[in-house]
C-alpha cells in the first residue's frame, strides 16, 4: 500500500509540473524518480518507465538544467534508449558534478546519494573504474552541520547501489565492501528519522540479497522495515524525499521473501559464442546483446534481475568455456550464437567445447540454450552440443510478426510444464523449432501458430539438466514492460524460469 500511495502521489505531482511547464530542476522530483526506477526494476511495470522518461523529457523540452538528484534518472533513460540527447545532457551534468566535488562544495545527504549513483552509472556506461564515486563518498561531500546518521543512511544506499554495477575486479570494490560492513554494524536505533530509516533498511536488505552482507542482517531489518512500510505516504504533509524512500524500501520488501533462496548459486552468461560488441560513448568496444549489464532493448538486465531476486550471483564467461571456466557456475546460458553477419569474428562450438560443457552438465550444471531463427543464429556447430542431449534445433523461422500484431507471436505456457510454476502468456517472435530424442523430451508445444511444434525441450543428463528454447524471448525489449500489452507477462515468466533453474542446479 505504501508503494501505491507513493506512486499515485508522485504521478499527480509530476503531472502538475508538466501542466505548469516548470523545470524538474526547480523541484525535488529527481529523487522520487530514482524510487520509481527501483520499483520498475523490481516489477517491470511499464508505467514506471513512462513516468520517469516523461519527467526527464519535460526538462529537455523546457530547456531547464538537470539537478544532481535528476542524474540517476537521466542516466537510466540514456542506458535504456541510447539516444544521444540524453547522453549530451548527462555528460554536461557529469562535468558540473566533478567540478563541485573538486571544489569541495557541500552536498546534502540526498545529493550525495544521487551524485554517487549518477557517477557510478556514468562509469559503468563508459566502462571505466569507479574512482569518481569513491572520491565523492570518501569525503562524504557533506558540510559539518548536515553530517548525521541520516547522511550515513544515504551513503550506505549509494555504496550498495554502486556495488551492484561493479565487477569483482573493480579496484574500488573492496573499499566499498569494507565501508558498507563497517556502517552496517551501527545500531538501527540510532536513526530517529523515518526517511533515513527507510533508506538504511533498503540498503541493508539489498546488500543481503546481493551477498554483500551476511544473511543474519535480514530478520531484524525486515521487522523494522515492515513497521515503517505500513506508514501512509500521501500528498498531505509529505514530500518527494519520503516518497522516494518509501518506494526504494518497497522494491526490496517485494524481493525479501526470496532473497536468501539461492545465495550459493552463480548464473553465468556466455560471452564467447555470442561476443558482439559496440562502442560506448567514449569509444570503448564493449560486449552487448543478451548480456546482464545491457539495459537497452537488446539486453538481459531484467532477466538478470529475475535471478538476483533469489540471491543468485551473475557473471559472464568471456573466454572459451573450458571446464575450469564453468566449474563455479550453477547455471550457464548459451544464447543465439554468432554468425558472420552479426559478428565478423564468430566463435563456433567445437569438439573440445562439447566435451567440457557435457562434463560440466553431467556433474550437476544446468545448461540453458536459447536459439533464434535461421537468419540470426548459427545452427550447424551449435547442434553438435545440443545433440549430445537429444536436442536438435531446426534452422527455420516461425512466428513472424507484421507490425504490432502481437498475437502472431503469442505463446501460451500452461502451469503443467514442470519448468514454469504458473501459466503465462508469452511473446516469442521469429523463432526456430526443436526436434527431440532420448534423453530429451518436449516441455512446450505451440498449437496457436503451428501443429504442435516443440518450442521448449528438456533433458536430464547425469546429475544435471539441459533446457532448450527456440528464442531469447526474455530480452529487455519484451520483458521490461515498455512495449507489450499487459496480457503478456514476460517478467513473471522470467522469474518462474529463474526459480526452476536455480532449484534444480546442484
Amino acid at each position: 500500500m505504501a508503494r501505491l500511495r507513493a506512486f499515485r502521489w508522485v504521478a499527480v505531482a509530476l503531472a502538475a509540473v508538466w501542466g505548469g511547464h516548470a523545470a524538474l530542476a526547480e523541484t525535488p522530483h529527481g529523487l522520487a524518480l530514482t524510487g520509481i526506477i527501483a520499483e520498475w526494476h523490481t516489477n517491470a511495470d511499464g508505467k514506471d518507465f513512462k513516468l520517469v522518461r516523461g519527467a526527464i523529457d519535460n526538462v529537455m523540452e523546457s530547456k531547464g538544467e538537470f539537478s544532481i538528484e535528476d542524474g540517476p534518472a537521466l542516466m537510466t533513460i540514456y542506458r535504456v534508449t541510447l539516444q544521444p540527447k540524453y547522453w549530451k545532457a548527462a555528460d554536461a551534468l557529469h562535468t558540473s558534478l566533478l567540478e563541485r566535488v573538486k571544489n569541495g562544495e557541500p552536498l546534502s545527504p540526498e545529493q550525495t546519494y544521487s551524485g554517487a549513483l549518477f557517477l557510478s552509472l556514468y562509469s559503468a556506461t563508459v566502462h571505466e573504474d569507479f574512482a569518481a564515486t569513491s572520491d565523492l563518498l570518501s569525503t562524504h561531500a557533506i558540510s559539518a552541520k548536515t553530517k548525521s546518521k541520516s547522511a550515513d543512511a544515504w551513503k550506505m544506499a549509494a555504496i550498495v547501489d554502486s556495488l551492484e554495477m561493479m565487477s569483482i575486479m573493480s579496484p574500488q570494490r573492496d573499499g566499498f565492501l569494507g565501508e558498507l560492513k563497517r556502517m552496517a554494524v551501527e545500531k538501527q536505533s540510532a536513526l530517529n528519522d523515518p526517511i533515513a530509516s527507510r533508506v538504511r533498511d533498503y540498503a541493508v536488505l539489498k546488500a543481503v540479497r546481493l551477498g554483500y552482507l551476511p544473511k543474519s542482517y535480514q530478520a531484524a531489518t525486515l521487522k523494522a522495515a515492515k513497521s515503517l512500510h505500513g506508514a501512509a505516504v500521501d500528498a498531505k504533509g509529505q514530500d518527494m524525499t519520503e516518497a522516494a524512500a518509501a518506494m526504494m524500501l518497497s522494491s526490496e520488501l517485494d524481493q525479501a521473501g526470496t532473497a536468501l533462496l539461492a545465495q550459493d548459486k552463480v548464473v553465468a552468461m556466455d560471452a564467447w559464442f555470442n561476443s558482439q560488441r559496440r562502442k560506448d560513448p567514449h569509444g570503448n568496444e564493449a560486449l552487448f546483446h543478451y548480456k546482464w549489464d545491457d539495459d537497452a532493448d537488446s539486453g538481459f538486465s531484467f532477466f538478470g534481475r529475475a535471478f538476483r531476486r533469489y540471491g543468485a550471483k551473475l557473471t559472464e564467461v568471456v573466454d572459451e568455456p573450458t571446464y575450469e571456466h564453468l566449474k563455479n557456475a550453477s547455471v550457464y546460458f548459451i544464447v543465439s550464437p554468432d554468425i558472420p553477419a552479426k559478428n565478423p569474428d564468430p566463435h563456433y562450438v567445437n569438439a573440445k567445447d562439447v566435451e567440457a560443457i557435457t562434463k560440466w552438465v553431467s556433474d550437476g550444471g544446468v545448461l540453458i540454450m536459447m536459439m533464434n531463427d535461421v537468419h540470426n543464429t548459427e545452427f550447424v556447430h551449435t547442434n553438435m552440443l545440443s545433440e549430445r542431449f537429444g536436442i536438435h534445433f531446426n534452422p527455420v523461422i516461425k512466428n513472424t510478426v507484421e507490425g504490432n500484431k502481437w498475437e502472431q507471436a503469442k505463446v501460451e505456457i500452461p502451469a503443467t510444464t514442470g519448468v514454469f510454476e504458473n501459466a503465462h502468456t508469452a511473446y516469442m517472435k521469429e523463432v526456430c523449432t526443436i526436434a527431440v530424442q532420448e534423453p530429451a523430451k518436449a516441455v512446450l508445444r505451440d498449437h496457436l501458430h503451428t501443429e504442435g511444434e516443440i518450442f521448449i525441450a528438456e533433458a536430464k543428463y547425469g546429475k544435471g539438466r539441459v533446457l532448450a528454447i527456440v528464442d531469447p524471448w526474455l530480452y529487455n525489449e519484451y520483458t521490461d514492460g515498455k512495449k507489450l500489452p499487459v496480457e503478456y507477462d514476460q517478467f513473471a515468466a522470467a522469474k518462474d524460469l529463474a526459480r526452476w533453474a536455480l532449484s534444480v542446479a546442484k
